[in-house]
Order: structure tokens, then C-alpha cells, then sequence
């Protein structure tokens, strides 16, 4: 894309560096392209995954008026507890005051072991905003230790390999520099194509009791009544 870079972030490398001598997506783009004037465009948290744009000078001043103007389509993957509705909008009152409400629509693509995996479209990109609309709705993302349900990630983690967030961003769309639009999709990761292999097998399985995996962590069948909660 020109000047501009996409960067694949696996999930376990921050965006930026946490500290002196810690390495980075940005330290590693910055070696790779051979200049140290490029700078995230957007972040990614630690345990989440998928392509980040990095650019310099003018190009980083359009991406990020592009985002602060939701010029940016993304397109999230995430596995919840749970399976919530065919689609969905949550919206409401974000955490920091000033900004406005956030929003994020979601739509449930597939279900997987009892499990709900969806794609979600954040209309507005707040910090952790997904994460929190989803547990809002009773769907928590599987593997999130902030937002998360303890019962659910443990049952993941010990029967799946679950040992990340199972957040990924699966497709990004910005305005180009010379024009049109830049797309850039990433596939899901194989730790978490394994997930979905794993959990398919299981629910294969007759479960033992209490290893229900449609019911670890509680019931998650059905969405928590908000009235800031909308079908589509």
C-alpha cells in the first residue's frame, strides 16, 4: 500500500513496547521495513490478533483522521459462551466522558460446541469496547481474563488449548494514500483454528458430568435482557 504498512500482530506481542528492552510489533516492523519513523495507526491489546497499520508523515495524519471519523471498517471474530442472537447492535455510554456513545453490531456466524462464533463490526473503536458489549450481553469472549467467565475459560483452556482471547481481527478497511480503499483480511490463527477443531471433536463426545461444554461456566443460551441491546 505504498507507504504504508500491514503488520500481522500475533497475539501475545503488544503493539508497543511495555518497557525498556521488551520487544514489540512496532520494534519488529520498524527492523523489518528499515525505519524507524513508521508508528501504529491503530493498537491491537495483548491476546488479541490481526493485521495493524503502520505508517509515517502525512500518510499516519489521513489514517488517523480516518479512524477518528469512522472512515475504518473492521470486522472482528470472536468465539463467546454462550450462542447469542442471529445479529445484534449494543450500544450506550462508552467510559470515557465527552466521546459520545459507543456502538458495536455483531452477527452470529456459526455455532461450535455449544459456542457461539461471531463477527462483530465496531461502529465506534474504544478502548476494550468489544470485549465489555459483549459480556454486557451475556456472551463474554472465551480466554478473556478481565471480561471473561473464570469457569468457561478454565473448562477451554484445559480441553482446548484456550490460552489466549479468542479475539481476532479478521478484516480491515482504510482509505488508501494514492486513493480507494486499502483491504487487508488475516485469516484466524491456528491456535484458534485448533480451538474450533478441538471443540467441534468434544461435543462429539459424550461428555462426563458436569463437562458439558454447552454449559460450562452456567447457562449462556440466552442473551441478558439491556435496553441499550437491539436485534437487527
Amino acid at each position: 500500500f505504498g507507504d504504508i504498512v500491514a503488520a500481522d500482530k500475533p497475539a501475545v506481542l503488544p503493539t508497543h513496547s511495555q518497557g525498556a528492552g521488551d520487544t514489540s510489533l512496532l520494534a519488529a516492523v520498524r527492523a523489518a521495513e528499515d525505519d524507524d519513523a513508521l508508528q501504529p495507526a491503530h493498537r491491537l491489546d495483548v491476546g488479541t490478533s490481526g493485521p495493524v497499520l503502520f505508517a509515517s508523515g502525512e500518510d499516519l495524519r489521513a489514517l488517523g483522521r480516518a479512524f477518528e471519523s469512522g472512515g475504518v471498517h473492521k470486522e472482528y471474530l470472536a468465539l463467546v459462551k454462550g450462542v447469542p442472537r442471529k445479529s445484534g447492535r449494543v450500544r450506550g455510554e462508552g467510559e470515557t466522558v465527552g466521546r459520545g456513545p459507543e456502538e458495536t453490531r455483531y452477527r452470529l456466524e456459526r455455532v461450535v460446541g455449544g459456542y457461539g462464533l461471531v463477527r462483530v463490526f465496531p461502529v465506534t473503536g474504544r478502548r476494550h469496547q468489544i470485549r465489555r458489549h459483549l459480556r454486557r450481553i451475556g456472551h463474554p469472549i472465551l480466554g478473556d481474563e478481565r471480561y471473561g467467565d473464570p469457569r468457561a475459560n478454565r473448562f477451554l483452556a484445559e480441553t482446548c488449548a484456550l490460552v489466549r482471547t479468542f479475539l481476532h481481527l479478521a478484516v480491515i478497511e482504510a482509505p488508501g494514500p494514492a486513493g480507494g480503499t486499502m483491504r487487508v483480511e488475516a485469516p484466524l490463527p491456528p491456535e484458534l483454528e485448533l480451538v474450533l477443531e478441538r471443540l467441534t471433536k468434544l461435543r462429539e463426545k459424550p461428555a462426563g458430568p458436569g463437562r458439558d461444554p454447552m454449559n460450562a461456566g452456567g447457562e449462556g443460551g440466552t442473551s441478558v435482557p439491556d435496553p441499550s441491546v437491539t436485534d437487527l
